[in-house]
């Protein structure tokens, strides 16, 4: 409605949700240092946070335990970020840095990236039993016709797909949204407050996770 909230109104209307979303454009330093603004503030008002991260899927969790908790270097851990995520850690160490000022534990929140590689070629229907069982038991695609919208016109932005394509994509969006909602929930569940760091077309009109 084209009102104004000071910095200090913001934090304390997100310091009483369950669970916050700070969207992002993966290569912009300018949006990861507002994401640890968030984070400081937050864990200063929340008694338990929880950061929770699109770029790390749930089963490399492992590695994120290991980092936080300082088994693993940081240099080892930005190669295997721009490996995994294929961003420089450099513009996400800010936030990795609050959070462990912060004592604030790390999740991680995708799908695994071969199985929503697969489905964005040939289908959610062509996954071995296996690899379903890697996924949520409902996979839905956001009934928001705008954010609908939005996805669509990314995906034919690079050039004309055809309409097996285009449901084979959906379907691979969907996927990476529903696993990151219901690990998000997940986190929520056990009692804490739940920052989500997320590329904005995962968050974009509260449609996507």
């Amino acid at each position: 409605q084209g009102a104004t909230r000071s910095w200090n109104e913001a934090i304390a209307d997100l310091a009483s949700a369950r669970v916050v979303a700070v969207g992002e454009a993966h290569d912009q330093a300018a949006y990861h240092l507002v994401q640890a603004e968030v984070l400081s503030a937050l864990a200063a008002r929340v008694p338990r946070l929880a950061v929770a991260f699109e770029m790390v899927t749930f089963e490399e969790q492992p590695v994120l335990d290991a980092f936080m908790s300082g088994r693993m270097t940081e240099a080892d851990f930005s190669a295997w970020w721009k490996k995994h995520w294929g961003y420089n850690y450099e513009i996400y160490k800010p936030i990795f840095d609050a959070a462990k000022a912060a004592g604030v534990p790390a999740y991680g929140l995708n799908a695994p990236l071969d199985v929503v590689r697969a489905v964005a070629k040939n289908g959610l229907a062509s996954l071995s039993a296996a690899d379903r069982a890697r996924l949520p038991a409902v996979i839905e695609e956001s009934s928001d016709t705008r954010y609908r919208d939005f996805v669509l016109k990314s995906m034919t932005g690079h050039g004309p797909l055809t309409p097996a394509q285009i449901k084979n994509r959906l379907e691979a969006m969907a996927i990476w949204n529903e696993t990151m909602g219901e690990k998000t929930a997940a986190i929520a569940a056990s009692g804490r407050v739940v920052l989500v760091i997320a590329g904005q077309g995962h968050v974009l009109y509260k449609a996507g996770i």
